[in-house]
């Protein structure tokens, strides 16, 4: 039980993370000409963390036995999340 708990805690402060650095991404000044491609990816990621935060929810109620298997899933969503912020950040410096 501790280990499921120790993952969703960790997961929360994450998303709870990537919200503030999306509000930063949001809030950044940039070059008029590439503000639309900007934006356009800045706006991509609110799926993607929608989608999080549902198996975050579906983890969060899941059996003991079920939850490892639904940690899988949460994992590839948490790295496709961090990969496109970092791309972002790193493209529009």
């Amino acid at each position: 039980m501790a280990m499921k708990e120790d993952y969703i805690k960790k997961m929360k402060s994450k998303l709870e993370e990537w919200d503030n650095e999306m509000r930063k991404l949001a809030d950044r000044d940039i070059k008029l000409d590439m503000k639309k491609e900007y934006q356009e990816q800045v706006e991509a990621l609110k799926p993607k963390m929608a989608a999080a935060r549902k198996k975050m929810d579906d983890l969060e109620k899941a059996s003991e036995n079920a939850w490892e298997d639904l940690k899988a899933g949460m994992d590839m969503a948490w790295n496709a999340i961090a990969e496109t912020i970092q791309a972002i950040k790193s493209r529009f410096k």
